[in-house]
């Protein structure tokens, strides 16, 4: 999530408000497949790869905070965020470094 964030924002000239909205609406829209990676307190682990409904709620502050998804968690957990890089790197490619 941290790096979906920061290829919007680098596209969108350092945007903070348009990032926020425009990858919300990118995975709202489906463009952008997001997923979570859930540890539970016991160490096991749970993958969730989410439709449109679990984003409306959701927020994204800064690259390195997801919000709104607390109710989906239960006590303990540790939820970590992802962006499948098939739709990413189609909407926002990887720039090669210019020399």
């Amino acid at each position: 999530m941290k790096e979906a964030w920061l290829r919007v924002f680098a596209a969108l000239s350092e945007d903070i408000e348009l990032t926020r909205r425009d990858l919300r609406a990118h995975l709202l829209a489906k463009q952008l497949v997001g997923a979570a990676r859930v540890i539970a307190p016991d160490g096991s682990e749970r993958f969730i790869i989410f439709e449109r409904a679990f984003w409306e709620p959701v927020e994204f502050p800064t690259a390195w905070l997801v919000t709104g998804w607390e109710k989906h968690a239960r006590e303990g957990e540790k939820w970590r965020f992802f962006v499948r890089r098939r739709e990413l790197d189609r909407l926002y490619p990887v720039t090669a470094a210019s020399d």
